[in-house]
C-alpha cells in the first residue's frame, strides 16, 4: 500500500474514532469540518455532545507537501512555523466558543508539535 494512501486511511481512521467518541453536534469550529490554513495547517474538532468534551486532531507532515516540509525544517532551526501559529488560532477560537468545554489536542509529527503550541505559547 503506497504511503499516501495509508495516511489518508489513517487520518480518517483518527477523525472517525473521534466522531464516534459521542455525537457530533453541527457548531462552529467543532463541526468536524477539516480546517486548512494557507500555511498548510490542517486541523479538525470534534465535540462529545454528551460530555462536552472537544478534541482538536492536528495533522502531520505532509511529505509531499513543501509547506509541511518547510514548516518542519524551521522546527529543526528553533523557529516556529507559521502553521504552528494557525494551530494556535484555530484552538483559540474553539475555546472562545466553548468556554467551559475540556479541550485536548492530539496530533503526530508536525501535527504533535502544533498540538504542544498553544499550551505553551505566549500568544495566550
Amino acid at each position: 500500500m503506497a504511503a499516501k494512501t495509508l495516511r489518508r486511511r489513517l487520518w480518517h481512521a483518527v477523525c472517525n474514532c473521534l466522531a464516534h467518541l459521542g455525537r457530533l453536534v453541527s457548531a462552529p469550529c467543532a463541526d468536524g469540518k477539516l480546517v486548512v490554513s494557507q500555511d498548510n495547517y490542517q486541523g479538525v474538532a470534534h465535540r462529545n455532545s454528551a460530555t462536552g468534551e472537544i478534541v482538536i486532531a492536528n495533522r502531520g507532515t505532509q511529505p509531499t507537501h513543501f509547506k509541511d516540509l518547510w514548516n518542519d525544517a524551521k522546527l529543526a532551526t528553533h523557529v516556529e512555523p507559521r502553521s504552528a501559529i494557525d494551530a494556535i488560532n484555530f484552538a483559540r477560537t474553539v475555546a472562545a466558543n466553548y468556554p467551559s468545554a475540556t479541550i485536548t489536542e492530539t496530533g503526530h509529527s508536525l501535527g504533535g508539535y502544533e498540538a504542544g503550541a498553544r499550551p505553551c505559547s505566549r500568544y495566550l
